[in-house]
């Protein structure tokens, strides 16, 4: 596996709460391990079909170990746990007596790159990230946009990766994912603007957004206060989705509407 994490710095500026930390890490999904590495639930892993599958979340989770790690946390004293809806989050293992709170975190997977981002506790974070040599197909863009935001999407369609990936960050940093569409998530002057902290509303909620290019990836980055109960999806269930819709070169297609489900 190869490493190359992105600064704090490079998120926030010049803010210091909540701090949040970002890493990228480039990984073969085939590369075989013989022991699980923490905060991996046997049971879960073997569910999952394919060995690309196992590889994604196996690099997922060990990323999220390091972080977790170089914070002063225990990953082996930590699990993580998913409410009816699946929304993930961080536990302390029965046993362990510790009452400490524990950061937000999310996960995403694309072409052989993992990216996990841990947040200060109290907060929700959401990432995503596509690398620019994936393209979206015109076909889908009406499953991420509706009305004027597709119209203008349809004039400059090199846009597409930019508000899929800043679509998907918001989906996971409210928590809610498959069950808020994507096409009611609205940027005021029609795209965030890069490497600049956007403040958006959902649903009467404040969300900060940044958007940026690093490491030859589009990245997304949102992040909100969090509520007291947990959210109605996972990072991964996103991401499983995303790759039922490409086509065999990796370009997003239509032919599966998994994205316009999510109402």
């Amino acid at each position: 596996m190869k490493g190359d994490g992105l600064a704090e710095a490079e998120i926030f500026e010049a803010h210091s709460k909540p701090w949040l930390i970002v890493r990228h890490e480039i990984f073969d999904v085939y590369q075989p391990l013989e022991v699980l590495p923490p905060l991996v639930d046997a049971e879960e892993f073997a569910s999952f079909k394919t060995k690309k599958r196992k590889g994604e979340h196996l690099a997922g989770r060990a990323v999220l170990a390091d972080l977790l790690f170089e914070r002063g946390f225990e990953p082996t004293q930590l699990e993580v746990v998913r409410n009816e809806f699946r929304a993930p989050s961080l536990a302390w293992l029965q046993g362990s007596f510790q009452s400490r709170p524990l950061p937000g975190i999310s996960i995403g997977h694309s072409m052989g790159h993992v990216v996990v981002a841990l947040i200060e506790p109290g907060w929700w974070v959401g990432i995503d990230a596509e690398p620019l040599t994936r393209s979206i197909s015109e076909k889908a863009f009406d499953q991420f946009c509706k009305g004027e935001e597709l119209v203008m999407l349809k004039k400059r369609p090199q846009l597409a990766r930019l508000l899929w990936t800043a679509k998907e960050a918001v989906q996971k940093a409210m928590h809610m994912g498959m069950a808020l569409n994507p096409r009611g998530i609205i940027f005021e002057n029609d795209i965030p603007i890069a490497d600049f902290i956007n403040n958006i509303s959902i649903r009467n909620t404040k969300i900060q957004l940044k958007i940026m290019v690093r490491n030859d990836l589009q990245y997304g980055v949102a992040w909100r206060p969090a509520d007291s109960s947990l959210g109605m999806a996972e990072d991964e269930l996103l991401d499983v989705s995303r790759e039922e819709m490409r086509g065999e070169e990796g370009d997003v297609s239509s032919d599966i509407g998994c994205v316009a489900g999510r109402d």
